[in-house]
């Protein structure tokens, strides 16, 4: 029984019939990341925490190598109803693209409560889409009681009817944002949390933007190709970017509930991505006290008063046009200067290369 003790708890990296393969690392130097296939059914069913008699016989699995360790460590699981055609291998490589993401782009490792692992479920029943959900798995707690049994787990049910490669990436994307971003909210609409919404828009421009660069291909997101992210990018993420550079974020809409408000706060949140390197991106989230929309907005303005001087690209076709940054009062080098509002400055690009202080 050692076999499906460690394969249950997912910590076998080599498993009979299977297929083990490293993905190449779009950030440069030696991958960081490992997908395992298996291609037989699980001596032991996989129950899920959310339904008992839901059961899963099939599985793959990802390991993440995190900066000073260079041994893989599990990060994610995907279990399957289906024997083949379940999508289960392309899940679990575009979840370790995403924690690749996380990792390189936010500094932050799947949530360490719950094992830094999160586990997918392949459904089929439940209505097309998906959820996310915080749970304690009673299977764990019988095969091993002394470990801990809290799990961060992703429901995707009936993926096999989505609408398409870049659908079921969008899914997955939104699904692990809530699994692992931070919680902002309350709203009324259309979620309560944005962390999914967010999630699929960060991710998916990234993967968009890596792909154009040739950096990662089709298989790392579903099979969703360049062309279908660059349309979904385009209108899902541009125009609510867009809002923010051409009018500046509106603290009034950010302190509401409603799904508009969540628009300005993707928006801003988008558009700080772009501006804001790596490291200022992760602080602008630690810095949100209230996990509000207004919350970022002031946690933003902490952050870009504490900076003697910052430095902002912006895409070569931007030049020329009036914007909005976030400058708090410091002086503006590389545009023609409009106004100031609330900490924020309209200017012209006449280059795209804008310095602070």
């Amino acid at each position: 029984m050692v076999l499906p003790l460690l394969f249950l708890l997912g910590q076998a990296q080599v498993e009979p019939a299977g297929k083990m393969y490293d993905l190449t690392n779009p950030f440069g130097g030696s991958p960081r990341a490992r997908v395992i296939e298996s291609f037989e059914r699980m001596p032991i069913s996989k129950v899920a925490p959310k339904d008992p008699t839901w059961q899963y016989d099939w599985a793959s699995s990802g390991f993440g190598k995190v900066p000073g360790d260079e041994t893989f460590r599990l990060r994610t699981l995907v279990y399957s109803q289906k024997a083949r055609d379940d999508h289960r291998a392309d899940v679990a490589r575009l979840a370790m693209r995403l924690w690749e993401l996380n990792m390189t782009r936010l500094f932050v490792d799947n949530p360490s409560e719950y094992g830094k692992v999160v586990t997918f479920y392949l459904s089929f029943g439940g209505e097309a889409g998906g959820e996310q959900m915080f749970a304690v798995d009673p299977q764990i707690q019988q095969i091993s009681p002394g470990r801990s049994a809290k799990v961060n787990t992703v429901y995707l049910y009936d993926i096999a009817s989505f609408k398409g490669p870049v659908q079921m990436a969008r899914e997955v994307a939104h699904e692990y944002g809530h699994a692992t971003l931070p919680a902002i909210g309350l709203y009324a609409a259309p979620e309560k949390w944005a962390s999914g919404y967010l999630g699929e828009r960060l991710y998916l421009r990234w993967i968009r933007d890596l792909m154009a660069s040739g950096k990662l291909a089709p298989e790392d997101a579903m099979g969703a190709t360049l062309d279908g992210l660059d349309g979904w990018v385009k209108g899902h993420c541009d125009p609510l970017e867009d809002r923010i550079a051409t009018k500046g974020p509106d603290s009034a809409l950010l302190a509401k509930d409603s799904s508009d408000a969540m628009d300005e706060f993707l928006g801003l949140a988008l558009y700080t991505a772009r501006l804001l390197g790596p490291t200022d991106l992760q602080k602008s989230y630690k810095l949100n006290a209230t996990n509000s929309g207004l919350g970022y907005l002031k946690g933003l303005k902490e952050l870009i008063s504490a900076r003697e001087s910052l430095v902002y690209e912006l895409p070569s076709s931007w030049q020329g046009r009036d914007v909005y940054l976030p400058t708090e009062g410091k002086p503006v080098k590389g545009a023609e200067v409009l106004l100031q509002r609330d900490g924020w400055t309209k200017v012209r690009l006449t280059t795209t290369r804008i310095t602070l202080g």
